[in-house]
């Protein structure tokens, strides 16, 4: 090949090198337009997707789709999410305020033994029932359902009977609303709606909390006024007392329990530690209980039984068995175990007997097995099983009995206290709070003051201005709205002695004042009315109204029925505490 073909070959490698080239950078192009073009896209989706999250987000805490949402239908009226959210929450604090009652700051650990429920975990992610699946959030939104339809029948039907709500009612709505400012604050909330949708749900108000106030108040003061309306012939009062005589006359006695564990002695201990008793240990146990018990027949009222109780060998070392008093106890409210014989007729003061505690130890297997048989089919060893285990015994005394046809009376009182209980006062080993000479003497100044102001108030010394005085002054909390009236008061209340005392003297005149000490404070105690009915018909009508208006209830409650709805927007995961 000739120098100048080598030269054009050369030049047309060249071009084609070029060619190739520029296809290339051509090619990469087109496809960093495809990914950009794919890039801003994707950009686009996502930045239109961020815009929607917050816009759904928005629409959510602006809490309209939960106030027009069907959470609930009861009776004819539907309830949105809010709404719901009103019950189940105050469900769930009322449940947990009860348990609380009962089982004090352990109440944590006794709710995770006793019932599985953890109370740091969601609601809907622990089982209420194992049988049927149900989650403690379904068994809160039942309760919640139940409260609804209470307040729906009874609004309709205080409505329907044009009943208004009182205006002492009214006041306590207006209190808790106002209050709301101060504990939005306290959570840390600028704004009270805020403080309400973070407590219930997205969308609760002031004025859609205040609705839900109104009707839980109409709700139950209605109730209260057909329970109040109830009256009764005294022949239907003596008619429904002949079916429980005795439960209506009061009872006062002495008792101890001597527990046969008091008496084991020192039992087989296993490398454990852990201690057994044979069963001729146990019955031998039982014997001596019984035995010291038979001993302490002799005494005649509580003090006797309490001194013989103090020597007895058993509390020796420590104090295993203690004497306690029943004053003035309704025969309903006596121990059954004890019941019969405190309530026998012919029972005399001073008089003593032993009540073995026993009972009949069974299984559920036996129960079941139980059911199968017929009479006749047990078996020796059948009838061993069911013989009766004596656990201690009783020794009581009986002190007396009445027949509670006394008057009550009504009075008003004012208290100065000696100083604030909740403060970090000294205490006795009973736990009552010491008091100072000084705080007495204080507290007696400050009553004595204020009697004086009510003597000289405009008007004279009213009744009316004796309310005013209270409502204003008086330490009493619970009974200020009222004018410090304390009702249907009879001797086997349980009122401080002084003031009980003073209530029930039987020369007091209506319009007698007088400054009383108790252990509380100086109470200035006016001397209201002695009320026509006596205690014992007071007792009766009260068990009376109980009975027709839990039916007249339970009958109203059939007209309408709640159904869960959409639950989307309730908070079935939130935990009770932590």
């Amino acid at each position: 090949m000739s120098a100048s073909n080598k030269k054009k070959l050369r030049k047309e490698q060249n071009a084609s090198k070029m060619t190739a080239k520029q296809t290339q950078a051509e090619k990469e192009a087109k496809q960093l337009k495809r990914y950009t073009v794919t890039f801003v896209s994707i950009l686009a989706i996502i930045l239109v997707a961020a815009i929607s999250i917050v816009a759904v987000r928005g629409v959510v805490q602006s809490g309209f789709l939960q106030k027009n949402s069907i959470a609930a239908v009861v009776g004819d009226k539907e309830l949105n999410a809010v709404e719901l959210s009103y019950y189940y929450f105050d469900a769930i604090d009322a449940k947990y305020s009860e348990w609380y009652t009962q089982y004090s700051s352990n109440t944590p650990v006794y709710l995770q033994l006793l019932m599985n429920l953890d109370i740091s975990k969601p609601l809907d992610e622990q089982v209420y029932d194992s049988k049927t699946g149900q989650t403690w959030a379904s068994y809160f939104i039942d309760l919640a359902l139940d409260n609804a339809k209470h307040n729906y029948v009874l609004c309709k039907l205080a409505d329907e009977a044009k009943f208004e709500l009182p205006e002492s009612e009214k006041d306590k709505i207006d209190s808790q609303v106002a209050t709301l400012q101060f504990w939005a604050a306290y959570s840390g909330y600028n704004d009270v709606n805020k403080y309400l949708g973070s407590s219930y749900c997205y969308g609760a108000n002031a004025d859609n909390y205040r609705s839900y106030l109104e009707d839980c108040a109409l709700a139950n003061a209605y109730l209260q006024h057909y329970v109040d309306s109830l009256t009764y012939t005294d022949e239907q009062i003596r008619k429904f007392e002949a079916e429980k005589l005795f439960n209506y006359n009061s009872y006062s006695y002495a008792t101890c329990y001597l527990s046969y564990t008091y008496f084991l002695g020192e039992g087989t201990k296993d490398d454990k530690g852990n201690v057994t008793y044979t069963e001729e240990e146990k019955d031998a146990a039982r014997a001596k209980a019984k035995e010291v018990a038979e001993s302490l027949l002799g005494n005649k009222n509580f003090e006797e039984l309490e001194m013989a109780v103090k020597a007895l060998e058993v509390n020796k070392d420590k104090t295993n068995v203690s004497a306690t008093k029943g004053k003035n106890i309704l025969g309903s409210k006596l121990p059954e175990l004890l019941k019969d014989w405190i309530t026998n007729a012919d029972r005399v003061v001073g008089e003593s007997t032993v009540i073995a505690n026993e009972y009949t130890p069974t299984t559920d297997e036996d129960k079941d097995e139980d059911e199968d048989k017929t009479e006749g089919d047990n078996t020796d060893e059948d009838k061993k099983e069911e013989e009766k285990i004596i656990n201690g015994y009783y020794v009581v005394i009986f002190s007396g009995s009445n027949d509670n046809k006394v008057s009550t009376v009504d009075v008003h009182h004012l208290l100065q206290a000696f100083a604030d209980p909740e403060k970090d006062n000294k205490k006795d080993d009973d736990g009552k709070v010491i008091y100072t000479d000084a705080e007495k003497a204080k507290a007696k100044e400050d009553a004595e003051k204020l009697l004086k102001e009510w003597e000289e108030m405009e008007g004279g010394k009213t009744l009316e201005n004796f309310k005013k005085l209270v409502e204003k002054n008086t330490d009493d909390t619970a009974s200020a709205s009222t004018g410090g009236l304390y009702e249907n008061i009879s001797y086997d209340q349980d009122y401080v002695e002084p003031f009980l005392n003073w209530a029930l003297d039987e020369n007091r005149k209506v319009g007698d004042v007088e400054l009383v000490e108790t252990e509380f404070g100086y109470h200035i105690m006016y001397f209201a009315e002695t009320n026509e009915m006596n205690y014992r018909d007071l007792l009766i009508s009260e068990d009376m109204r109980s009975e027709d208006s839990k039916k007249w209830y339970e009958e109203q409650l059939k007209t309408a029925e709640a159904t869960a709805k959409d639950m989307r927007w309730i908070a079935l995961d939130t935990v009770i505490s932590g």
